[in-house]
C-alpha cells in the first residue's frame, strides 16, 4: 500500500521531487495529525519531500509545497503550504480543491 501510494503521487505530481530524492520505496508516510509537513518528517528525523515553490503573480517565494498523501475514496495526492496552508492536505475532489485533515506526508 505504501508503494502505491508514493506511486500515485510521483505520477500525479509529474514534477521532480527533489534532485537528491530516491526511490518510491525510500519514502516513509507520517501521520500528520493536522501539522505541517516539514515538522512532521523533522520530528522523524526525515525530510519532508517537495514538488516546487510557491510563485504568486510570478514572485518566486521559499514557500514549499509539500507532498501529502490522504484517503478520499481512494487515496489522493495533494499539498501542505506553510503558513496558510500547514494544517490541510488541499486536494482536488468533486472539481474542487478541499482541504482533508486526516493525511500523511512524504518524508524521506
Amino acid at each position: 500500500m505504501k508503494i502505491l501510494k508514493a506511486l500515485l503521487v510521483a505520477a500525479t505530481l509529474a514534477a521532480p521531487i527533489l534532485p537528491t530524492a530516491g526511490f518510491a520505496a525510500d519514502i516513509q508516510w507520517k501521520p500528520a495529525n493536522g501539522g505541517s509537513c516539514d515538522q512532521v518528517c523533522s520530528a522523524a528525523r526525515l525530510t519532508a519531500l517537495y514538488s516546487g515553490v510557491h510563485a504568486p503573480g510570478n514572485q518566486v517565494t521559499q514557500d514549499k509545497f509539500y507532498i501529502c498523501a490522504t484517503n478520499m475514496n481512494g487515496y489522493r495526492p495533494g499539498y501542505n503550504l506553510k503558513p496558510k496552508w500547514a494544517s490541510a492536505c488541499w486536494v482536488g475532489y468533486g472539481g474542487k480543491e478541499v482541504a482533508a485533515k486526516n493525511y500523511e506526508c512524504a518524508c524521506q
